[in-house]
């Protein structure tokens, strides 16, 4: 469920982007991140199925707040901070990744994660270059 509700928050912030964002680097990251993120969760959702498991139509209540102060946010400010908290959503699945492949009973739920690491490895490079162009 957390995988899923992340990745819903890093599509409509994607989406965000495209509307507000002025550096053509992050929107280019917001192409690349609402792809990739339909993609994974696309995958997320057939698991999910397979366990007869009830997945939530939104972000959780912090992704959601989130989204609402970037959404007030305007030009490079706007930017910086979407960048900021793409970053930190990416650091945090890597962990959650790294937590379900230690400890993950399902083998199906192992394998999702350990293909998603290299999409996650390569978001958390992306914006790390972009912090020097935007």
């Amino acid at each position: 469920m957390t995988v899923h509700q992340g990745n819903l928050a890093e599509i409509k912030a994607g989406r965000l982007a495209l509307q507000k964002g002025r550096c053509e680097v992050v929107n280019r990251i917001a192409h690349v991140f609402i792809e990739d993120h339909s993609r994974i969760d696309n995958d997320v959702q057939s698991l999910a199925d397979k366990f007869d498991v009830r997945l939530p139509d939104a972000p959780d209540a912090q992704a959601r707040k989130q989204l609402a102060e970037l959404a007030a946010l305007s030009g490079r400010e706007f930017d910086a901070a979407w960048l900021r908290m793409r970053a930190a959503g990416v650091r945090e699945a890597i962990k959650l990744g790294r937590q379900q492949l230690r400890h993950g009973r399902s083998p199906e739920v192992k394998a999702l994660a350990a293909a998603a690491v290299p999409v996650v490895m390569r978001h958390l490079k992306l914006l790390n270059e972009a912090e020097r162009h935007c």
